[in-house]
């Protein structure tokens, strides 16, 4: 009982210590009440400066106005300066956001644009892009040498179905069926051939050579996946259009390749590259390029997929897949 009446007790300093903090507490909450009658809420404001702010306020609300009732009395927004667009070929399906703008196109067009894609739109021909909501014939003209639209499997569909169908002639119709899409050499091609293959436009092909360029060629047509943004619906389209020349990957020779080299492909990350390193280090040049399997961090998956841009010496030649 003592001991607990200790901590209770307290010394001469330590009272007027005690005393002192509750003063300071009672001075806090007295003020905290009292502010709202010491402190005046009127502040001057110079009559001058706001009138001229209201005036101000009430042009800019007279000006968007005036702009939105032309908009939606005419369909048509403030006419864009053409002669600044900033054109390249392009596939209005394809092309991004950041690309539209990149031409100079008027932001509230191509917002239109993106919405209508993105709900499920489609252009088929050079003119749907006349239909879009303000789109101006100034603009659509400067556009339209421009525009490159791919043909889908979904357009073929359509163009049987079409009653002009039937009177085509046999002889051109069994041509069209047995019509072989053009390949492309993906390890080959530069940014133009690439856009050959369906559903590639301009954005895609540089995509594609970016991934190919780091990887040092592509050894299957499946790795075309792993390039951002391209799925499998795209891909089914140009799949039968690909072909690869694998004698034109770039091997890294493990036996003379630093850690920076390793860990700058893809599928090698700092800790796998370091190891291939140190293996080498201690048990001296790889024989064999299967000798990396006996490194902990080497399984089986990662292995198939980077075992063609691996070698102990010089790449051997490879045929045409």
């Amino acid at each position: 009982m003592s001991r607990i009446k200790d901590y209770f007790t307290f010394n001469q300093k330590e009272r007027r210590g005690i005393i002192v903090l509750l003063v300071i507490i009672m001075l806090l909450f007295a003020g905290r009440i009292l502010m709202p009658y010491l402190v005046s809420n009127d502040t001057a404001i110079d009559p001058d400066l706001k009138a001229e702010t209201e005036a101000f306020s009430k042009s800019l609300k007279a000006e968007k106005k005036t702009a939105e009732k032309k908009l939606y009395s005419t369909g048509k927004a403030e006419p864009y300066p053409v002669e600044e667009f900033n054109l390249f070929p392009f596939d209005p399906n394809e092309l991004p956001r950041k690309k539209w703008l990149a031409m100079n196109m008027d932001p509230q067009l191509v917002n239109t644009i993106k919405n209508y894609l993105e709900k499920g739109g489609h252009f088929y021909k050079k003119e749907d892009l006349k239909k879009i909501y303000g789109m101006s014939n100034e603009v659509y003209t400067a556009l339209e040498p421009y525009i490159r639209i791919s043909k889908t499997d979904a357009d073929n569909d359509r163009e049987e179905a079409s009653p002009a169908y039937a009177n085509i002639p046999d002889s051109v119709k069994k041509r069209k069926k047995h019509w072989k899409p053009i390949t492309v050499d993906v390890n080959a091609s530069d940014t133009v051939q690439m856009m050959r293959l369906k559903g590639v436009g301009a954005y895609y092909a540089r995509r594609i050579l970016k991934f190919r360029d780091m990887l040092g060629g592509f050894a299957t047509k499946a790795q075309l996946l792993e390039v951002y943004g391209i799925d499998s619906a795209r891909y089914l389209q140009f799949e039968s259009q690909i072909q690869l020349n694998d004698t034109l990957i770039k091997q890294i020779n493990i036996n003379e390749a630093s850690l920076d080299q390793l860990k700058g492909h893809p599928y090698l990350d700092y800790y796998v590259a370091k190891s291939i390193v140190d293996r080498r280090i201690i048990h001296g040049t790889y024989k064999q390029i299967d000798e990396i399997k006996n490194i902990d961090l080497m399984h089986n998956d990662l292995y198939n997929r980077v075992r063609p841009y691996l070698c102990v010496s010089n790449p051997a030649n490879r045929k045409m897949k």
